[in-house]
């Protein structure tokens, strides 16, 4: 299953370096950091975060 994981570079929850690791577990999987975006990235960087999941969604239609 084609999977996107999205983390903010700047996520003191959830740091990109856990991001990295669930990537790394999910065969296929694309790792998107956000910059200047914490944990809340659908918020914080509200058009990279529509982009990418739209950019995901039209790969698998």
């Amino acid at each position: 299953m084609p999977t996107s994981v999205i983390a903010g570079a700047d996520d003191l929850i959830t740091p990109p370096s856990a991001a990295q690791l669930l990537a790394d577990q999910i065969a296929h999987a694309t790792l998107h950091i956000i910059p200047d975006a914490g944990h809340l990235t659908n918020l914080e960087a509200e058009d990279t975060f529509n982009r990418l999941l739209i950019e995901r969604i039209q790969s698998v239609v």
